[in-house]
């Protein structure tokens, strides 16, 4: 009799902790999905980064080896490093070679105020 309450006891704690195991498993699962985009997400962001980095300092003629020190750090920090091109770099690299800039006064410099009479 004794025998058979240990073993009802071990089975039911062996279900328990089967149980358990497999609701880490699906947690786990679930959250892999969700680092997975972010991580997605990240690594495309630091790409883009490294090419406008790569494009930028290759207009500019740099050399090979600090092209390659700003595009890593570029990737790394690729956040980062997109709102350092677009607010400091983005007129030197892409303004000079033609594409689109911003106009920020339509009208001419010669215009002044209306003369009094």
């Amino acid at each position: 009799m004794d025998a058979a309450i240990l073993l009802k006891a071990i089975h039911t704690r062996n279900e328990k902790i089967l149980r358990q195991k497999k609701a880490s498993r699906e947690s786990f699962n679930e959250n892999n999905g969700f680092l997975g985009m972010g991580g997605l997400f990240s690594m495309l962001i630091g790409i883009w980064a490294a090419y406008l980095s790569w494009e930028c300092n290759t207009k500019h003629n740099m050399n090979i080896f600090l092209k390659l020190l700003w595009a890593l750090g570029a990737y790394i920090f690729g956040f980062i490093y997109l709102i350092y091109y677009f607010f400091f770099r983005y007129d030197s690299c892409v303004g000079s070679t033609g594409g689109p800039t911003i106009q920020l006064y339509s009208a001419s410099p010669n215009v002044g105020p209306a003369p009094l009479r």
